[in-house]
């Protein structure tokens, strides 16, 4: 914090804002919280712009107090909820960063390691709420990189699941070709979304041989990877064929072995932090009330540990959906699904 003042005004903000949620009677400290965000806005604009001004030299170490300024305000966005929007500049400029550094070497390498990690994990997620607003093929280069898998094989966020990480952000590339490309381009990526549903298919991970004698890190990494998985899988049946109704047996014993996996994640679990996807995305199709108040419990969960809004307004928004389901079978109408399309090209709650 000492060597970038900038780095500790991002610190100072996430710690403020974050005390706010515990007094939020506290003027004062809802004040100095703005502030701070404020510089830490403006420090970052400045160091963008002289970063963006200066000659980089290919293969030379470049500091990375910039790009972990930036991915700290990503941090604050997620943690402090209020609108999807805000945390889409920030993502933009850490791809700006990021690229930079793609092929120059690191004063720190955990350091740099971390930081392509923690914008693979929030940009890869948040394609589904904001989809074409973010520079999603500049973003290409970093998650297409050689590289990429190097930086990400430490697991400082996504633990085991890098792999499906990388997965998500291609398939939100993909629906997005899908959807708005032109014949040929949706021809090919509808092509492309069907293998990786394959290959996702045929994927078991560690999760299903569960055993008592597991250590607890190995659980809770296998646990999530597999939950990502089903997620991921319960994701692409519902954009591949959208007429599929929930209620397809299919579907439902994905959501069965999901909410069977969610059971076996450890309490107090360092992945509650990540969850809003698999949790929002497995909820959208569950139809039994039993997942679905499984499924809304540990949102709530979460959000009364983290005091995130990411997580209630995800449990919110699971509600609606499902009670304007109830309400579509009760006149026997088929809105539902009609605008269920619609839920699984464009997200409205950010799920990072």
């Amino acid at each position: 914090m000492a060597e970038s003042p900038l780095v500790r005004s991002c610190i100072l903000t996430i710690s403020s804002t974050d005390l706010v949620k515990y007094d939020r009677s506290d003027l004062e400290l809802q004040h100095v919280a703005v502030e701070y965000y404020g510089q830490a806005v403006s420090g970052l604009r400045e160091a963008i712009q002289e970063e963006s001004n200066s000659t980089i030299v290919f293969n030379m170490p470049l500091s990375d107090y910039n790009p972990l300024a930036v991915l700290l305000l990503c941090l604050h966005e997620t943690q402090n909820f209020t609108a999807s929007e805000r945390i889409l500049p920030h993502l933009n400029a850490a791809i700006c960063l990021l690229q930079n550094r793609l092929y120059c070497q690191g004063l720190n390498s955990t350091l740099r390691g971390f930081l392509f990690e923690l914008f693979c994990y929030f940009f890869a997620l948040a394609t589904y709420s904001l989809g074409s607003r973010l520079a999603l093929y500049q973003a290409c280069r970093i998650f297409n990189s050689p590289s990429i898998t190097q930086y990400l094989q430490n697991g400082h966020v996504m633990g085991t699941s890098q792999h499906l990480f990388l997965t998500i952000f291609r398939i939100s590339i993909l629906v997005e070709d899908m959807t708005l490309g032109s014949e040929d381009v949706a021809a090919k990526a509808r092509s492309e979304l069907m293998a990786l549903e394959e290959q996702l298919d045929a994927t078991l991970t560690q999760s299903y041989h569960i055993n008592e004698d597991m250590d607890i890190g190995c659980l809770n990494d296998a646990v999530t990877s597999e939950m990502y998985r089903l997620a991921c899988l319960i994701y692409l049946k519902k954009v591949l064929c959208p007429p599929t109704p929930d209620e397809d047996p299919t579907i439902q014993s994905l959501v069965n072995a999901f909410v069977y996996q969610l059971g076996h994640l450890p309490s107090g679990s360092p992945s509650d932090t990540i969850l809003s996807w698999p949790l929002v995305v497995t909820g959208l199709c569950a139809t039994m009330s039993t997942h679905q108040r499984i499924i809304i419990a540990k949102l709530n969960q979460i959000f009364e540990v983290w005091q995130s809004d990411i997580f209630s307004r995800g449990a919110e928004f699971l509600r609606e959906k499902w009670q304007r389901d109830r309400d579509a079978r009760a006149i026997i109408s088929s809105e539902s699904h009609q605008a269920s399309g619609m839920i699984w090209t464009q997200l409205p709650v950010i799920l990072a």
